[in-house]
């Protein structure tokens, strides 16, 4: 289970298996605000921004909702294509990876993203609007790291 604060300090999340929750506490008593199942995927951490809900899950992916409505979030890409999630890197990458928790970090206005790109050391900055990777930095080129994905994959 994961549990993260929202920006107001009176909000916050909790992320369990298939399942993700926004709960306030006000006055000592907690409320139910709104529920989220995922029946497809295991979410593995959860941010709680002013304006989204936040997700990562086993199957490589950041997810985003908008705190308001529920509604996922969708980004466009070239083509015309769309996706409903961030850091998608594909499921020709292996590894084992059962206990990692892939971190997630909100800016303090909640519209920019930091999330480790699920392999290694790297860290992904996006953009919450527009969904676009802002950037990624890798600092593995110590002995014994792990090499981050190539530059063309995210």
């Amino acid at each position: 289970m994961k549990l993260a604060w929202g920006p107001d300090k009176t909000h916050f999340i909790v992320g369990s298996k298939h399942k993700i929750c926004v709960l306030k506490l006000d006055a000592n008593e907690i409320t139910l605000v709104k529920t989220i199942t995922v029946p497809n995927w295991e979410v593995t951490n959860v941010a709680l921004a002013e304006d989204y809900i936040v997700a990562s899950s086993k199957n490589k992916k950041v997810h985003i909702w908008n705190r308001i409505t529920g509604d996922k979030m969708v980004y466009g890409l070239q083509g015309g294509k769309t996706r409903d999630a961030l850091c998608d890197i594909g499921h020709h990458i292996s590894y084992e990876a059962e206990d990692f928790v892939w971190p997630l970090s909100l800016s303090c206005h909640g519209h920019i993203l930091v999330s480790t790109s699920h392999i290694g050391c790297a860290i992904c900055i996006w953009n919450m609007k527009t969904g676009e990777l802002l950037k990624r930095h890798n600092e593995a080129n110590e002995e014994g790291v792990v090499v981050m994905l190539p530059d063309d994959i995210y």
